[in-house]
């Protein structure tokens, strides 16, 4: 149940009317201006709006995207070290993809 309470100062009718809302919650009664009550208002509105224009923004794919140049020097390094410890006898090629380590 809301009420509102209308409190007015009679020296001047028009410029000083103050509001207050009281809010009954399970026998609990809160007294809040309506000025404060306006400025929560609308900072939860701005949460709720970022958190709309967040849900809106399409999801990142999860890859992180490198430069071709050095996608393609880390895969010469790769093949470079397999033949390095094939030759050394670390790395035996067992079947297509697959490959057992020697100690």
């Amino acid at each position: 149940m809301i009420r509102l309470k209308v409190l007015i100062n009679k020296k001047n009718l028009l410029t000083n009317i103050i509001y207050y809302i009281i809010i009954t919650r399970g026998g609990n009664m809160r007294k809040i201006s309506f000025k404060e009550y306006n400025i929560k208002r609308k900072k939860a509105k701005l949460d709720f709006l970022k958190i709309r224009d967040n849900l809106e923004q399409k999801p990142d794919k999860g890859l992180r995207t490198r430069d071709e140049s050095k996608q393609n020097a880390l895969y010469q390094a790769a093949i470079n070290k397999r033949n390095r410890l094939m030759q050394e006898g670390i790395l035996e090629k067992v079947g297509e993809r697959k490959y057992k380590i020697n100690f």
